[in-house]
Formats: structure tokens, C-alpha cells, sequence
């Protein structure tokens, strides 16, 4: 009887941290989405980044357009980013000595521990192999996709994070402790920032067959535990 009384325990309190880790990965769900006065004081903050005048103003325009659409729902941000042959300097960017791919290690080394404490994570990062295997597409009235060549080829390093909602992203790029890094990642390499919202995700099958065989595992010594 006492251990049928301490496993019931044992699950509400597993239940509870569920419920937790769900919650601080989807926090709109209590949340919601950004409001106006919530974006202007993220967008002042990075009005006061060191960056280039120029594509400061043009990335704030693009931010503002983007969280005025939030649900406050989860997003996932696609990185696409090519390297420099050497270090890009500009006004207020640190000193550093070493390679773009150093700054740029600087840069990640430092920050993916940030946006993990935040609950953001990289789903995956990586080199590319190499050219595009296919781009097709033709022309269209914003676009020529071949003419565009190298734009839209030969990148260096791609990266898709995941963000439990967009207030999430701008809490890292507007975090005190993100700050200083932030120049390193443009002093590095040319960056695209793709957001996206899923429509489907899935899990790789080593994970999800681990995962369903732990949980039955774990399950039935539950229910012996409580039959017995």
C-alpha cells in the first residue's frame, strides 16, 4: 500500500514537470504574442547595437514587420551564413585577431549557452558540403534565381534554431550578455535569417523507438508496482 501511495506520488510530480518544461517551451499558451510596447523597447535595445548603420536600420524594419504577425506560437529561425575571406571591420566592432571562422566559434561559444538558458536550442548546426544541388526556379518579377548566382549559393555553415516563440528570440538579441558577442557574427560572415513556422517536425527514429520502449519500459514497472 505505502508503495502504491509513493508511486502516484512519484507520477503527479513527473506530470508536473511535464507540464512545466511544456509550458516554458510553449509560453504563449499563457502569454500570448508580443505586444507593441513589449516590441518598441526590444527595438530601442537594438537600435543601440554596434552594427552597421545601414543594415541596423533595414534588420529593425524587418524585425518590426515580423514580431507585428506574432502568435505566440513556437518558430524556427534557419541560419544561412557565409563566411568572409577575412574579418569585416566596422565602426565599434571589437578588436579580434584570427580567422571569420574563429570570431565566429567566439561568437556561438559564448552565445548557444545563453539561448539554452532561455529554453532555445539548435536543432541542428553545421558546414554545408558544398554548391546547392539544385536551384530551379526561373524567373520571376523579383527574381532571377541563376542571375542571383552566388547569393544564393556556396554557403558556409547553416544552422536551425528553435525558438519557444518569437518574444523568446528577441529576449536573446536584446539579453545584456548577447550583446558584446553579437558583432563577432557579422564581423564573420554574411547572415540570412530565415523565420519559419512548422507545419510538420519529427524526430529522428533512434530517438523516437528510445524514447517509446523507455516510457513502456518505465510504464509497466509502474503498474506493477502499483498492482503488487
Amino acid at each position: 500500500m505505502l508503495t502504491s501511495h509513493y508511486m502516484l506520488i512519484v507520477g503527479a510530480v513527473c506530470l508536473l514537470a511535464f507540464a512545466a518544461v511544456w509550458l516554458w517551451q510553449v509560453p504563449g499558451l499563457v502569454r500570448g504574442a508580443i505586444t507593441p510596447e513589449e516590441l518598441d523597447g526590444y527595438l530601442a535595445k537594438v537600435a543601440a547595437t554596434t552594427l552597421p548603420a545601414a543594415e541596423k536600420a533595414d534588420m529593425q524594419a524587418r524585425l518590426r514587420e515580423w514580431a507585428a504577425s506574432d502568435d505566440g506560437k513556437p518558430i524556427y529561425m534557419l541560419n544561412l551564413m557565409r563566411y568572409h575571406e577575412e574579418l569585416r571591420r566596422f565602426p565599434g566592432a571589437p578588436e579580434f585577431q584570427g580567422a571569420p571562422q574563429d570570431a565566429n566559434a567566439h561568437y556561438e561559444n559564448n552565445v548557444v549557452p545563453l539561448a539554452l538558458s532561455l529554453g532555445a536550442y539548435p536543432m541542428m548546426a553545421g558546414s554545408a558540403q558544398g554548391r546547392n544541388t539544385l536551384m530551379i526556379g526561373g524567373k520571376t518579377s523579383r527574381h532571377d534565381i541563376h542571375a542571383a548566382g552566388r547569393e544564393l549559393d556556396e554557403w558556409s555553415r547553416i544552422i536551425m534554431m528553435r525558438y519557444p516563440s518569437r518574444r523568446t528570440f528577441f529576449k536573446l538579441v536584446t539579453h545584456p550578455n548577447y550583446l558584446p558577442y553579437m558583432p563577432y557574427k557579422f564581423m564573420a560572415q554574411q547572415v540570412v535569417l530565415v523565420p519559419v513556422s512548422t507545419d510538420l517536425t519529427f524526430p529522428e527514429w533512434r530517438w523516437l523507438a528510445g524514447g517509446i520502449l523507455l516510457a513502456l519500459f518505465l510504464g509497466l514497472g509502474w503498474l506493477g508496482a502499483l498492482l503488487s
